[in-house]
């Protein structure tokens, strides 16, 4: 079968240091081909694939499980956004992933992932968590916001908010530019100029920055908001 074969395929080839596996993307792919067809043994493959020592061929696990909706998925993903993982990528698209299929259990198990010493696996939780539009997620975002108000990480918590498109996390940004220091003010800005086409968003913010009569957050605004 011509997926199983894909995804069991490993392609050394050589490079100017140690040989190189070309084939991870095809294993990934094999993994989302079985989950299409509801091959019965899917499951079992991608698990072998999730400790794959390629980077891309476990993103390609996480995708292909995220994308069945088994249950049997859920534990999975959680044990591999609870392991020790080199790759990033393949944490962000846990956290993704385990915030679509499985939300209700999944929010907390992610925001743990906001306190981590490493602020590359801060931003892929802030993000996911983000992108889930979840009002839990919000919440647990703005929890997080005294924690690192004067930390560095706090840029991936603006990220993660200004991504999440709901009220409760526009409000919160729009008051964090009425009272919070410029500097902070300029990154808030700048994470909302995705929304620089929004007249709802761009006049909201174009008050608060008026009302602050601020060249920095003027300056900032123009930069971002006003149409070329």
């Amino acid at each position: 079968m011509l997926f199983l074969t894909g995804i069991r395929h490993v392609q050394m080839e050589g490079s100017f240091g140690p040989p190189v596996d070309t084939a991870a993307g095809l294993r990934a792919a094999s993994a989302m081909g079985l989950v299409h067809m509801n091959h019965p043994d899917a499951i079992l493959e991608i698990v072998t694939l999730l400790v794959d020592r390629e980077a891309d061929a476990r993103v390609g696990a996480v995708r292909a499980l995220a994308w069945s909706g088994r249950p049997e998925s859920v534990p999975l993903l959680r044990l591999k956004a609870l392991q020790p993982e080199l790759s990033v990528d393949v944490m962000g698209e846990c956290f993704t992933a385990l915030l679509a299929i499985a939300p209700g259990s999944s929010v907390d198990l992610v925001a743990r992932n906001l306190d981590s010493a490493d602020a590359a696996i801060v931003e892929a939780a802030a993000l996911a968590l983000g992108e889930s539009h979840l009002p839990t997620a919000v919440e647990a975002l703005i929890n997080k916001w005294g924690v690192y108000a004067a930390d560095g990480l706090r840029s991936a918590l603006v990220a993660g908010l200004a991504l999440a498109r709901t009220d409760s996390a526009f409000e919160f940004l729009f008051s964090r530019i009425e009272t919070a220091n410029e500097r902070i003010g300029v990154e808030i800005i700048s994470a909302l100029a995705v929304y620089r086409h929004d007249d709802r968003i761009r006049s909201r913010v174009s008050v608060l920055i008026a009302s602050r009569q601020s060249k920095t957050l003027q300056d900032a605004f123009n930069a971002a908001f006003v149409r070329s």
